[in-house]
């Protein structure tokens, strides 16, 4: 019985492997990209490139904000069937890319906390750049998950358009 069990089993695993999917259980879907997202990543055609320059450091209030924006640009990089790339580059660690982060107009945010009665201030990065062709547009402070997704979409939607519209 235990072998005939473990060989389903392992039959079952093998055959998901190429089967992917998550489940939004929350009630105002906020795990989910909203269908508008997913139909402008299942148009695009050409490859664009995001980089997240965020501390390693961050205090753990902010660690599930850095949580938040790595799935959700995997969930990006999925629904746009691999055309979405993404990097996440701490600028602490390397002057490179602390250089790198700056010129793109990343700049480094002061956080200010109170812990074990002392006072302290500490540089951080918290930003998202997009690059696309010669196209470059930045988020210089992701501070929240609210309205996230619709900034990182419009974005998108803005750096790949192949005409601009004149108002």
């Amino acid at each position: 019985f235990v072998f005939i069990l473990s060989a389903i089993l392992i039959l079952i695993n093998i055959l998901s492997l190429g089967i992917w999917g998550r489940i939004d259980l929350t009630s105002d879907k906020m795990y989910s990209l909203s269908k508008g997202t997913i139909d402008v990543l299942k148009d695009m055609d050409d490859p664009i490139e995001v980089r997240a320059y965020f501390s390693r450091d961050l205090p753990a209030n902010l660690g599930s904000l850095v949580q938040y924006v790595n799935d959700s640009l995997d969930d990006y990089q999925s629904y746009s069937n691999g055309k979405v790339h993404f990097s996440f580059l701490d600028p602490s660690e390397n002057k490179e890319i602390e250089t790198e982060a700056t010129n793109f107009r990343c700049p480094p945010l002061t956080l200010q906390q109170m812990a074990n009665d002392a006072y302290s201030q500490q540089k951080v990065f918290m930003c998202l750049v997009f690059l696309f062709e010669d196209k470059t547009e930045v988020i210089p402070a992701v501070k929240s998950t609210q309205g996230l997704e619709y900034e990182v979409t419009s974005i998108i939607k803005k750096i790949t358009a192949k005409t601009v519209r004149q108002v």
